[in-house]
């Protein structure tokens, strides 16, 4: 009986709207999911995806809305969809249905020729965190827009944060995390690319993805740098702060909870910090005088960043540190003799420290 009378409530409500004409702003505060239908472990009844969709119905008028003047409706509509995915227990049997419910919508959104819709439909997307909508964040990656592909990045971290929070409703998630690799490997913009690596750095903390985030991470950036003909440059710079200090934090994470990390993802860990103090010590070595180096500060924290890195995976591989460079020493001097130093410290590093046991890594692999 409970069901039939939830069921007749939805259909007057809707019922009502066509026949009296309610506002949007009326349906939106009538018609509501409750949590027990958003955190509903079991499968949905036809009457919870009656709820549903009228919930979707009521608040995505205006999704699709390209007028300025009307860009605190589309705001609102966006801020509604939004807050029935906030807050942990949200069951995949909601989550799938959701998605369903607005697969048309998000989908025109993600066609739109207006830039700001295709953001907000990617925002929606990436919240959703099912298969479908990952297809759709994927979609928009490779978008000639810069603003599209990066908020289409900050989507896939979005999906990676969802399923920390609540239960997975995907089974795309490791092949997503791998993408992080050739989108990073090939991004031109520097942003973007911020953004792809702190998707991959969200991933790994996915007990089951972290491996592989940690290779995604790890690769991507390195291939970015070695075809950049100047990594670290403004922007450019800070992405590579972005990557470095998160595997530094991600491998001294493992390192304090005995996490295991497999040798490939540790050693692909290793490539990528080597690759970027030798952009370091690039940069220092053609400065005609110690002045002349731009951002040392951030270059110190760059280098420290990837020494400790280089050294927390010796130590997960079960070898003590061989590195223990130490660029605040060198580096942070601003001096001829520090810069040379440092120059010098990293060659032995790229030459000959990581060529050996446990990492065994080409030096070849370190020209450019």
């Amino acid at each position: 009986m409970d069901r039939r009378l939830n069921r007749l409530h939805v259909w007057i409500l809707t019922a009502a709207i066509a026949l009296v004409g309610l506002s949007r702003q009326s349906l939106a505060q009538i018609v509501d999911i409750p949590d027990s239908i958003r955190q509903n472990t079991g499968s949905l009844s036809e009457q919870d995806k009656a709820t549903v969709k009228a919930f979707v119905d009521a608040n995505s008028k205006n999704l699709l809305e390209a007028d300025p003047a009307k860009a605190e409706d589309l705001r609102r509509d966006r801020n509604q969809i939004l807050s029935k995915l906030q807050g942990q227990n949200i069951s995949v049997s909601f989550r799938l249905a959701y998605s369903a419910a607005l697969q048309d919508v998000v989908g025109k959104m993600l066609a739109s020729g207006n830039e700001k819709i295709v953001i907000n439909g990617l925002v929606i997307a990436g919240e959703l965190a099912t298969d479908q909508s990952l297809l759709m964040v994927q979609g928009k990656l490779n978008d000639k827009a810069p603003a599209v592909r990066y908020e289409a990045a900050c989507s896939l971290k979005r999906v990676f944060r969802a399923v920390q929070v609540n239960q997975p409703a995907l089974n795309n998630l490791a092949q997503a995390v791998r993408l992080i690799e050739p989108q990073a490997a090939q991004e031109a913009n520097p942003y973007v690319l911020q953004a792809l690596l702190r998707a991959g750095i969200e991933a790994a903390s996915i007990p089951a993805e972290r491996p592989a985030a940690i290779s995604a991470i790890s690769k991507g950036l390195a291939a970015w740098a070695r075809n950049n003909k100047n990594p670290l440059a403004g922007a450019e710079l800070d992405a590579c702060l972005v990557g470095a200090v998160g595997l530094r934090d991600v491998m001294t994470q493992a390192q304090q909870q005995g996490i295991a990390i497999p040798a490939n993802a540790a050693t692909d860990a290793a490539e990528c910090s080597g690759v970027l103090l030798g952009a370091v010590a690039n940069v220092v070595e053609k400065a005609e005088k110690p002045e002349a180096v731009a951002d040392r500060p951030k270059l110190v924290q760059l280098a420290s960043s990837a020494a400790n890195t280089i050294d927390l995976t010796s130590q997960l591989m079960g070898s003590q540190p061989v590195v223990r460079m130490n660029p605040q020493e060198t580096l942070g001097k601003a001096t001829k003799a520090g810069d040379a130093e440092f120059v010098l410290n990293v060659k032995g590093v790229l030459g000959e420290k990581l060529a050996r046991a446990p990492w065994n890594i080409d030096p070849a692999r370190f020209n450019k």
